[in-house]
C-alpha cells in the first residue's frame, strides 16, 4: 500500500496543517499523521490534547475557498485512510525510523517559502542516513503561507485576539484556546457558532 507519514508537534494545529493533510490524503492510499513530542519545544497543549484536536479536525474537515473561508472537505472514505498516532522520541526513537517500521515509504512536509525548503532539504540529508523514506514537499496554500503555529501563539493575549486567531485555526483548536486563555467565543467567518 502506498503510505506516507506527516510528522509534527501540531502545537498549535493550524489550517495550514489541515491543508497539507488534505493534499497528502489525495496523493497516498494511506496517510499516517504522527503527533510528536519534541523535547526541544515547550508545548502549549499536552500530547493527548493535540491528538484529540487533530481527530476532531479531521471529522470536521476543511476547504479553502477562493474567498478565504473555511468549510468541510474530508469525506468519510478519506478520513478512513488517515491514521493518527503519537510519538515520544525519547521513548519511541526517531520519527522517520518509526515511520519506516510501520510501513511508510514517504514523508510529507509543507513548504511555505524558500527558507522552509532549505530547512527541509537539510533535514532530508539527515533523515536519509537514518531511513529510506522519500520526501514529498507540498506547497502551502497561497492564503496560508504566512500562518504558522508560532505566529498564532504570538497573537494570543491582546484585546481582540480571539477574532484575530479565529481565521488561522480550526474550530476544535479555537475552542481549546478560548478555554485555556478565558477568551470570548466569536462568530466564525461563515456565520455559525465557532
Amino acid at each position: 500500500m502506498n503510505t506516507a507519514i506527516y510528522v509534527g508537534s501540531f502545537d498549535l494545529l493550524t489550517w495550514g496543517h489541515i491543508d497539507i493533510i488534505d493534499q497528502g490524503v489525495n496523493l497516498f492510499e494511506r496517510l499516517i499523521v504522527m503527533v510528536a513530542n519534541n523535547a526541544d519545544k515547550k508545548h502549549l497543549f499536552p500530547l493527548e490534547d493535540r491528538q484529540a484536536a487533530l481527530v476532531e479536525c479531521l471529522n470536521f474537515g476543511t476547504y479553502i475557498s477562493d474567498d478565504g473561508k473555511r468549510g468541510i472537505i474530508f469525506e468519510p472514505e478519506e478520513s478512513k485512510r488517515i491514521e493518527i498516532i503519537t510519538l515520544d522520541e525519547k521513548k519511541d526513537g526517531y520519527a522517520v525510523k518509526h515511520a519506516q517500521n510501520i510501513g511508510a515509504t514517504h514523508y510529507i512536509r509543507g513548504i511555505r517559502d524558500a527558507r522552509d525548503y532549505h530547512f527541509e532539504d537539510h533535514i532530508f540529508q539527515i533523515n536519509n542516513e537514518i531511513s529510506h523514506l522519500r520526501p514529498v514537499w507540498l506547497p502551502a496554500h497561497p492564503k496560508l503561507r504566512h500562518v504558522s503555529s508560532s505566529v498564532v501563539k504570538s497573537l494570543i493575549g491582546p484585546k481582540g485576539w480571539e477574532r484575530t486567531i479565529h481565521q488561522y485555526v480550526p474550530p476544535p483548536v479555537y475552542h481549546r484556546l478560548i478555554a485555556m486563555f478565558n477568551g470570548e467565543v466569536i462568530q466564525n467567518l461563515m456565520g455559525e457558532k465557532a
